[in-house]
């Protein structure tokens, strides 16, 4: 009776020290950065065909890529919003396609894709970003 409790006793001091573990883990591998609302915003200037959109690429912020779409919010001036980790800093891009194609990650632009402005990396923490200016080609 006695071996029987002492083997008791043993699994549940061991499983208490492995769940203890398993939190401390669990724990420490999820903290992450606060999160905040970075903003990308485009002028445009010319004429583009009614089927271009724009797009901002932006990454690795803590190992993530991400693509978001620019919504025209006025003549000539497009914007669009993503959730990303503060005091970070990132590497920005640009883009204009014909139309937007479904993908299995999401809403991508159309081909064909071209960069309008790559930027070199830049401190996330402004949550918004510099505006862009683009002259758009003629013909």
């Amino acid at each position: 009776m006695q071996r029987v409790r002492v083997i008791l006793f043993l699994t549940i001091l061991g499983a208490s020290v492995l769940e203890e573990g398993t939190v401390a883990a669990a724990t420490s591998s999820t903290r992450t950065s606060a999160i905040g609302t970075v903003s990308f915003r485009l002028h445009v200037s010319g004429t583009v065909p009614a089927t271009m959109t724009f797009w901002a690429a932006y990454g690795p912020v803590e190992g993530r890529f991400g693509l978001v779409q620019l919504k025209q919010t006025s003549s000539g001036q497009f914007t669009g919003g993503a959730l990303l980790p503060t005091g970070k800093s990132g590497i920005v891009s640009y883009l204009a396609g014909r139309g937007v194609v479904q993908t299995r990650f999401g809403p991508a632009p159309g081909n064909p894709v071209f960069t309008i402005r790559r930027t070199a990396k830049i401190p996330l923490s402004t949550r918004t970003l510099p505006l862009v200016r683009w002259s758009a080609p003629q013909g």
